[in-house]
């Protein structure tokens, strides 16, 4: 044994992992081929160094190859990327080397409105590195596990995103700003953020995304302030949540109101002024509320309908609520009375009127959300199905 071989065993008695240089490159070896280490390197020590990458498509997009480079010294055994990746399909691609170099490869796939690279690097001398690129990069993820040694298996896994569309309608008189402190989220991310504020009569648009693709959905909320005349300050919170999305009010916000529709991944909210309610008295008969007939299933009554309304005249109200109803009792003084019963409901949509008792007399009513009632008399051409004005 040569008096370098011999020194070299001596410091490596556990035949540990060690680095040898010569005058051309840096590798290494392992401790029990010390002894013709120096002499004979290349017939002793096996460089074989290999990636195999695990590539699994987890969207419903079909992906071409447009690119591939598998670079290092003495390619011994090489599965190309394929030409193309069908959805929910893994395939496999495998670069194995003889070679005291570093070798860094890549393969570029393309998919309607976007592409992909996964780029692989297997140094001599230092810790594997895996990049992963993509675009559009809100709408899909791309992730990856294992990849250690110089025999690297990596699993890399393309996904979609989870994503959600929110619109806001303000359909209500008063302009909506945003509490910035108020973005609240729980499981996502945004790509677009709730506008600083929404005009009166106007439309806001924002998206999230489950980002690190868990499976635990979207949760959020946040909170738009708005100021209604003879009022306290309100606020409206939105909470959007798989399970349970909606839009409530403070009570003291003048009547103001809103509600939550749709499911994901698309969800709406409005949020309306308080809804106005017009009987049109167009009978020579008085109405006298019953003031035990007037209900308000789903919020409050920001003004109280009339205790009566003369001949010819009209009584207005207004409900915070989204359904109700009440009942006008009515005396032509001719011997002909009877009642009115004026209901809404915004789950249908819908809202009625409906007349009992004697006189002819007959109602109609637009279509929600516009609360206008109509008493009138029973004449041959009257119209049922409008209000008759």
């Amino acid at each position: 044994m040569s008096e370098n071989a011999q020194n070299l065993a001596a410091q490596n008695p556990s035949h540990e992992t060690k680095t040898h240089e010569d005058a051309r490159r840096t590798t290494t070896y392992q401790g029990d081929v010390a002894e013709d280490a120096c002499s004979n390197l290349s017939e002793k020590i096996s460089f074989n160094r290999s990636t195999t990458v695990n590539f699994h498509n987890n969207t419903s997009l079909t992906l071409d190859l447009t690119g591939a480079s598998c670079q290092g010294d003495s390619i011994l055994h090489n599965v190309p990327p394929p030409n193309v990746i069908q959805p929910g399909q893994q395939v496999q691609w495998i670069q194995k080397v003889s070679s005291l170099e570093w070798y860094s490869s890549y393969a570029s796939y393309s998919f309607p409105g976007g592409s992909l690279t996964v780029k692989w690097t297997n140094p001599i001398s230092s810790g594997n590195t895996y990049t992963m690129s993509w675009d559009p990069t809100p709408d899909y993820n791309m992730t990856y596990t294992g990849g250690k040694g110089t025999e690297a298996t990596v699993d890399v896994y393309f996904v979609a995103n989870e994503k959600l569309d929110i619109t806001f309608y303000n359909q209500s008189d008063l302009s909506l700003t945003l509490d910035p402190a108020s973005l609240l989220i729980q499981d996502g991310e945004f790509t677009t953020q709730p506008p600083a504020s929404i005009v009166a009569g106007g439309q806001a648009n924002w998206t999230m995304v489950d980002g690190d693709n868990t499976g635990k959905g979207i949760k959020g909320s946040c909170i738009y302030q708005f100021q209604a005349a003879n009022a306290e300050p309100g606020a409206a919170t939105l909470s959007w949540d798989p399970s349970n999305s909606m839009l409530s009010t403070n009570q003291s916000s003048g009547g103001y109101g809103g509600e939550a529709t749709g499911s994901y991944p698309s969800l709406s909210f409005y949020f309306h002024s308080p809804l106005q309610a017009i009987l049109y008295n167009q009978t020579n008969a008085t109405l006298t509320l019953d003031p035990a007939s007037v209900q308000n299933q789903d919020g409050e009554f920001v003004s109280q309908p009339p205790a009566s309304i003369a001949p010819q005249g009209q009584g207005t109200w207004n409900v915070a609520g989204t359904k109700g109803s009440c009942t006008y009792q009515y005396d032509d003084g001719s011997g002909n009375s009877g009642s009115a019963e004026l209901w809404w409901d915004k789950s249908y949509p819908a809202c009625q009127i409906n007349i009992s008792g004697q006189g002819g007399y007959r109602g109609s009513n637009d279509n929600y959300p516009s609360l206008n009632f109509y008493f009138q008399p029973h004449l041959p051409h009257a119209n049922t199905g409008s209000h008759g004005q």
